[in-house]
């Protein structure tokens, strides 16, 4: 198991390192001079300017700023906010536990209905419940989130008054972000999960069960779920990374202080360090999320782990 981790942590590298020459690249594609912007309803001279970007380190060649950005990113310093003027990991390290908990939230609500309404759909095929449960589903994956978001707190929070419209605090303000995001991640989760265990239903070692004399629930959730789990664990990691760039609108639309409106504040102020360390704290984590996937296969299905240590063993 150490030799499977180790494989899964080194093949991960070249993957940051991707991210880190994406990232500087793309943020400075983006158009609009940041000095300009910063200095906007001021009159501010060429000379202003100059020294402005030669402060922010805007002066100098691309590989120069791309040199000292990677360097700066390997001893964990993302820059100061031109903004704010404070350290970007500071302005990271206060959002980060909000985007955090609403993520963790959605997962939760993701996770456990995508795999209840997934199995009871399976085990009813052709019923009204299955029927109904895939229709339900379809129509979740097709409402946009910030649509969702908005109807939400049109009727729980400003007709019902039973949850906060915006902020943060207690777990009610968690409520309504986390039922927005994870609406669409549960509804994908719950076709995969039907889809996976009819097929698995139909293999021949169920049928063995069945013919045994054991419980149905015994087959289905002892036996059947087992294997189910391997795709629906994929899709899960999958929709984390979808839930925390989806947590972007989502933080808007409820003015969540989160990550994700961090990020839209640097963007509408071409806020380049802080753009930087949101988009890499974000891949980070969605590096990591991954890499906890590949573990997961291993303790699922040992099968797995033995193909990928052969195969680097034979390299």
């Amino acid at each position: 198991m150490g030799k499977y981790v180790l494989f899964r942590v080194v093949a991960s590298v070249p993957v940051l390192i991707g991210v880190v020459i994406i990232v500087f690249l793309m943020v400075r594609l983006v158009p609009g001079d940041p000095v300009k912007i910063l200095l906007q309803g001021s009159r501010s001279t060429q000379e202003q300017q100059d020294n402005l970007r030669r402060q922010l380190g805007l002066d100098k060649s691309l590989p120069e700023q791309f040199v000292i950005f990677a360097g700066n990113v390997a001893r964990g310093d993302l820059g100061t906010s031109y903004r704010s003027k404070r350290a970007v990991t500071d302005e990271i390290r206060i959002r980060i536990p909000n985007t955090l908990k609403l993520a963790a939230t959605a997962l939760v609500i993701t996770v456990v209905t995508g795999v209840v309404i997934g199995v009871v759909a399976a085990t009813r095929k052709g019923s009204w419940i299955d029927l109904a449960s895939m229709f339900g589903a379809t129509i979740a994956v097709s409402v946009p989130g910030f649509w969702f978001g908005l109807m939400l707190i049109m009727f729980f929070a400003v007709r019902l008054g039973w949850f906060p419209v915006s902020g943060s605090g207690s777990w009610k303000h968690l409520v309504l972000p986390a039922l927005t995001l994870g609406l669409r991640s549960s509804a994908v989760l719950a076709r995969v999960t039907r889809s996976t265990m009819l097929e698995v239903l139909n293999n021949d070692y169920v049928r063995t069960a069945r013919a045994k004399g054991l419980r149905e629930k015994t087959v289905i959730y002892r036996h059947a779920l087992r294997n189910t789990l391997i795709p629906v664990v994929t899709l899960a990691g999958l929709e984390l990374g979808g839930l925390l760039t989806g947590a972007f609108i989502v933080e808007t639309v409820f003015a969540y202080p989160g990550l994700g409106a961090l990020g839209i504040q640097a963007l509408s102020a071409r806020d380049f360090p802080v753009i930087q360390g949101v988009v890499l704290v974000t891949a980070l984590i969605y590096v990591v999320v991954n890499l906890g996937v590949d573990v997961l296969y291993g303790v699922l299905d040992p099968r797995i782990r033995h193909m990928h240590t052969t195969a680097s063993v034979r390299r």
